[in-house]
């Protein structure tokens, strides 16, 4: 096909082609929309020593499109023990099987048998990231906590890790909305503490994986959010990890590279992880800390490790650290003052600080003379960091965040109706607040559309947050 306009079509075609295969079901990932949801029920029988593992696949229906049929859905997977050992896959026909296989799931249903399963075992699934499904599995925390520590496929492994990280936040959530005293399961650090120490696996993917999910991404996942609730368990988990696993981060933090600028992989994976455990240890004890901080700062030869020093500092809520965090805030802007793209970074991390004090900061950064309405890089530095980053704030219970998002956009719209537009897009999701941020946001939106000469870009967004098409 050099030289001419190839298609999907011959591309499937040239696959078929190499492989001896027929692709032909493949054209309905091409012709169907939305994407496939994947349902998984398993079952052990102890005495039979059978595993079935029984998937249903179906996919939404869109606009125009009702009937849609079963797509090729390949699913590579595997079963662990409760010990985290590999189990063969072997079906009814074999004597020998390997401990991962592609599963290709071509209808509605199908179930898989193996045999020679002694004991109920883990289901790794969906390694590698095999199909873009969406997957419907209720695995337990338990069995999550076994991937985490020892699947041998990475993406399961982040997954895990993710999942049980991001429920940990969500369970603390409730928990706080009851009153009832906070909790972290002692499985879940222990198996935080074996990825946090396996050199076998790269220091960048252990940053990856054990990152907190932040506040967006867990809300992401409730019907209505708890904005401070989430703060405050996210606060919870962070600090509980860096105390229960003190004597583990510091002996990490030694083995880690202390100056490195290399752009390589592996140092710039080290750099992460290393931010990782300062970020932890700065949560369990800022006091103690603090010291660290600001020699990382300083003793920088990279932007990452400067940064996210800054980062730490600006977005502390602890008053004992507001001189050194002053101290760092101007030390970047004098350093970096003739270069506009960094110094957006200094605005915005300003901007998208969980600081009490953040609506007086934000105002301050909207007067100062090097913050110029006309450059877009600058508005969403200060506006965009605020309004998307940073959700305790943004979304305060008594609306301030959104009137200064709304004051913002009276003046900014005529200046640049696009980012405009995408900046009152920030609103839109209000219907899955509490109440009183509700209304909140509903006021929001009214000034909005009551602003005089309102683009066309922004009046669709608000209009369409609030029904008013």
């Amino acid at each position: 096909h050099d030289g001419s306009a190839a298609t999907c079509d011959d591309f499937r075609q040239a696959m078929a082609d190499a492989n001896g295969v027929d692709l032909a079901q493949f054209e309905r990932w091409y012709e169907q929309a939305g994407t496939p949801v994947l349902e998984v029920t398993e079952h052990h029988d102890a005495e039979a020593r059978q595993y079935s593992l029984t998937l249903r696949q179906w996919t939404p229906d869109t606009p125009g499109q009702t009937d849609k049929a079963p797509l090729v859905i390949p699913v590579r997977m595997g079963l662990l023990s409760e010990q985290g050992e590999s189990v063969p896959l072997r079906t009814a026909s074999e004597a020998a099987a390997p401990t991962e296989r592609v599963l290709v799931c071509r209808d509605v249903e199908q179930t898989f048998v193996f045999e020679g399963i002694e004991s109920a075992p883990v289901l790794s699934l969906m390694r590698g990231f095999s199909a873009p499904v969406h997957l419907r599995y209720a695995q337990s925390n338990e069995h999550k906590t076994v991937l985490l520590r020892s699947d041998p496929d990475a993406f399961n492994r982040w997954q895990a890790a993710q999942d049980l990280l991001a429920d940990a936040v969500r369970d603390n959530a409730q928990r706080a909305l009851r009153a009832e005293p906070l909790a972290l399961a002692e499985s879940l650090v222990v198996a935080v503490a074996s990825v946090l120490g396996d050199e076998s696996v790269a220091a960048a993917l252990r940053a990856e994986a054990l990152t907190v999910p932040d506040m967006e991404t867990v809300a992401a996942l409730e019907p209505i959010i708890e904005i401070d609730a989430l703060d405050c368990a996210s606060r919870f988990v962070l600090k509980s990890l860096g105390q229960r696993l003190r004597d583990e981060l510091d002996a990490l933090w030694s083995t880690l590279v202390k100056e490195d600028n290399s752009l390589d992989s592996v140092a710039m994976g080290q750099r992460r992880l290393r931010n990782l455990c300062l970020q932890w240890q700065f949560a369990a004890d800022a006091a103690q800390t603090g010291d660290r901080v600001v020699r990382l700062y300083h003793r920088a030869t990279n932007m990452t490790d400067r940064l996210g020093a800054l980062k730490l500092l600006a977005h502390c809520r602890d008053p004992e650290s507001d001189s050194a965090r002053n101290d760092l805030l101007h030390d970047f802007e004098r350093r970096y003052r003739g270069d506009k793209l960094v110094i957006d970074k200094w605005f915005a991390v300003q901007a998208s600080s969980p600081r009490s004090s953040v609506f007086d900061d934000i105002a301050s950064l909207l007067a100062r003379d090097d913050f110029d309405i006309r450059n877009p890089n600058r508005a969403r530095a200060v506006m965009g960091a605020f309004a998307f980053n940073n959700p305790l704030r943004f979304h305060a219970a008594d609306g301030r965040g959104y009137r200064i998002l709304s004051d913002f956009i009276a003046r900014y719209d005529a200046v640049n109706p696009q980012t405009s537009a995408r900046l009152v897009g920030a609103l839109s999701g209000w219907r899955r607040h509490t109440p009183p941020r509700q209304q909140q946001a509903k006021d929001a939106l009214a000034r909005i559309l009551d602003i005089d000469s309102l683009s066309r870009d922004a009046w669709e967004i608000a209009s369409k947050a609030l029904d008013q098409h």
